[in-house]
């Protein structure tokens, strides 16, 4: 049975190397990653460990994702896909069964440029049906971009939910506000945030220069940390919101 949900990029490792891929490929599809923020087809990912995932389907999508999280971490840090978890009871054969029908494009050499004269003599694809088909493209793309619309109103209604619900010494606004570099680390290790230390003095760096030394809220805190290495962009903070709430 598949999983579906968002995946560290970190996390994850493909045995196809990059350089079977066209890098200008790469590289633009990168750019469209960020711009869309996020992947129009998700990946197809065995999850090996519990912090780790292989991909089955999608090696070219996974180079180009990771690309984008080097040029965008804040953008790009998660990719979604769908995981067939450790114990799947022969999910992963009959998804291997699947993909050797569908065929694994993503490993395949990139579809070769139809010319426009080939076009015009081929029986087999009419104006009509091409039409159709850049309709059927452009209202799939339509649709992703609303989605994703909802999907960031979510998430600011969940901030700011949890902004007027958690009150508590343990709430994760005001750890943010308050621990020095050293507790922060600490705190956001025990969260299982990557490389924490190092996100905890950008944090602090970043804190130091607010209005009052402190972050409003959690809007005021992305606002404050767009464009900086940091390492903590909008979904893996309502990763760390949700555990420190737990604690």
């Amino acid at each position: 049975m598949f999983e579906f949900g968002l995946v560290d990029i970190r996390a994850i490792h493909s045995e196809v190397p990059r350089s079977n891929f066209p890098e200008d490929d790469i590289e633009t599809l990168a750019d469209l990653i960020i711009k869309a923020e996020g992947l129009a087809r998700p990946l197809i990912l065995k999850q090996d460990d519990i912090e780790s995932f292989s991909v089955l389907n999608g090696h070219f999508e996974y180079h180009a994702a990771s690309r984008a999280k080097e040029k965008n971490i804040e953008v790009a840090e998660m990719v979604n896909a769908f995981i067939i978890p450790i114990k799947s009871n022969g999910t992963e054969a009959i998804v291997a069964q699947q993909m050797k029908i569908l065929g694994d494009r993503s490993q395949q050499a990139p579809v070769p440029v139809v010319s426009s004269a080939l076009i015009k003599t081929s029986h087999s694809k009419s104006p009509e049906s091409l039409t159709n088909l850049i309709n059927s493209f452009e209202t799939r793309f339509r649709n992703l971009q609303e989605e994703m619309w909802r999907d960031r109103q979510s998430n600011d209604h969940r901030l700011k939910t949890l902004e007027k619900t958690i009150v508590n010494p343990q709430d994760p606004l005001y750890l943010l506000n308050t621990l020095d570099e050293k507790a922060l680390g600490i705190r956001l290790a025990r969260a299982k945030m990557p490389k924490p230390e190092k996100m905890a003095k950008a944090l602090c760096t970043v804190r130091q220069n607010q209005e009052g030394e402190r972050f409003e809220s959690y809007l005021d805190l992305l606002a404050a940390i767009k464009g900086k290495k940091v390492g903590l962009g909008e979904k893996r903070l309502l990763v760390l919101i949700d555990a420190w709430s737990r604690a």
